[in-house]
């Protein structure tokens, strides 16, 4: 139940004021970046009102 606060706490801290198709590209090399540092394998898909404006899958992952 603590994790849903959480991340109830977080979508609501993590809005933007406007977010277009370079936020997107600066947010997904910036997790990009931070999954690495972690040696974590991620898929990053930012997608604003149907419009696919990032994708990586990083090695080491599966298609959903």
């Amino acid at each position: 139940m603590e994790c849903v606060i959480q991340c109830e706490q977080e979508e609501q801290e993590l809005v933007w004021d406007t977010f277009n198709s370079e936020t997107a590209l600066q947010l997904g090399l910036h997790l990009n970046q931070e999954a690495k540092r972690r040696s974590q394998a991620v898929t990053i898909d930012i997608t604003l009102k149907g419009h696919r404006l990032f994708l990586h899958a990083m090695e080491g992952t599966h298609p959903g």
